[in-house]
C-alpha cells in the first residue's frame, strides 16, 4: 500500500467518524438497528462490541 493510499483510508475513515458524507457512507455496526432509539441502546449497551 502506498502513502498516498495509506493518507486517503484514513481519511475515509475519519470522515465517517465525524459525518462529513452522505448517510449511505457511513460505515454501519453488523446488526445495527435502524430505529434511532435502538440505534442509541445499540450504541450504547456496547452491545456492537460482541
Amino acid at each position: 500500500m502506498t502513502t498516498q493510499s495509506c493518507w486517503n483510508e484514513l481519511l475515509d475513515i475519519e470522515l465517517s467518524l465525524i459525518g462529513h458524507c452522505s448517510e449511505g457512507c457511513i460505515k454501519r455496526f453488523h446488526d445495527e438497528p435502524a430505529n434511532h432509539e435502538a440505534l442509541v441502546s445499540y450504541v450504547r449497551g456496547l452491545m456492537w462490541k460482541s
